[in-house]
């Protein structure tokens, strides 16, 4: 462990240092500090791709090694701005080189080689770069950039259920739920078994106080995804609302069928049966959270919707 300790101003022999590295992982390929120090080694020798390489052997083994994260997105901002050297009209160096700077949280650098794809190839091919630009005005809170670029790309490819995805949840979380549900019903055009636009626009419809609409999208998802919880979920929150407690517990006793350690779901649950005065099977259900969560808000003190707890994976 002592090399990876070393103060960089001390590896200044990188060459002899590198053929020791070679050896080290031919003889230990699961060194995880050996190919770290390797991609050093290349990265201080502008070798970028094959930092980058040693880098991914590094996380490969490592997968939280902080540092071998930081070194691969260096080597590939370093390694594309020598391709954008030798040629500046590469569309593709701009664009790694933009997702590179946002990996690394540098998203006015990102914004600005994203511009650079736009303005060397306007046509189809920069929608990713335009949805990429989106992202990135997203993360610097400048949410008006951020709903034009995503617009633009879906101008560009109008057949992508990503960015259509991406616009309709930008809208959302700014309570946009109008043009959210017209972004989502994109989504169901271009592929009508999307059970996460299903999901999503449940909820925009559920934001608006349009409960049929709501419970048909959900049930939609669920009729695609069955094991969805968050679909359950909106679906158990939409019927307790409504006082149709007998559904909304078969809705939340779905969701600890899905996941018995879901102490959300047990907590709500407690609400459905407590709302028909079933005090014993209430009781258990919250005991069940606490069981679970004993650190979370005191069982029965809220109802959770799913807006804010979703256990699916966000595709956009």
């Amino acid at each position: 462990m002592e090399l990876a300790k070393r103060k960089k101003a001390e590896m200044t022999d990188w060459k002899g240092l590198l053929e020791g590295l070679r050896k080290l992982t031919k003889s230990e390929p699961e060194n995880a500090v050996a190919w770290y120090n390797l991609g050093f080694a290349y990265a201080n020798l502008t070798r970028y791709d094959e930092a980058i390489e040693a880098f991914r052997q590094t996380l490969r083994i490592e997968p939280e090694h902080a540092e071998a994260w930081t070194g691969l997105w260096r080597a590939s901002i370093e390694a594309n701005l020598e391709a954008i050297r030798i040629n500046p009209e590469d569309a593709g160096a701009w664009h790694n080189l933009g997702v590179a700077y946002a990996n690394h949280s540098r998203y006015d650098d990102a914004i600005e080689a994203y511009r650079e794809v736009i303005r060397i190839n306007p046509g189809i091919a920069t929608a990713w770069a335009w949805y990429n630009l989106g992202l990135a005005y997203g993360n610097l809170n400048r949410h008006d950039d951020a709903f034009e670029a995503f617009r633009q790309a879906t101008r560009i490819n109008p057949e992508n259920t990503t960015t259509w995805g991406r616009l309709g949840a930008t809208y959302d979380n700014h309570s946009r739920y109008d043009d959210a549900i017209e972004a989502y019903h994109q989504v169901i055009r271009i592929n009508p078994e999307h059970a996460y636009a299903w999901y999503s626009l449940g909820n925009a419809y559920a934001n608006l106080t349009r409960y049929d609409a709501a419970i048909e999208a959900y049930l939609e998802a669920i009729r695609i995804n069955p094991t969805g919880a968050g679909a359950w979920t909106g679906l158990g929150v939409l019927y307790y609302d409504l006082d149709r407690s007998d559904d909304a517990i078969e809705a939340f006793r779905q969701v600890t069928r899905i996941n018995s350690e879901d102490a959300i779901a047990w907590n709500n649950l407690g609400f459905a049966y407590r709302n028909l005065n079933r005090s014993d099977d209430a009781i258990a259900a919250y005991r069940e959270a606490l069981r679970i969560d004993p650190e979370n808000a005191p069982p029965g003190t809220f109802l959770i919707s799913p807006t804010k707890f979703e256990n699916w994976d966000n595709p956009w």
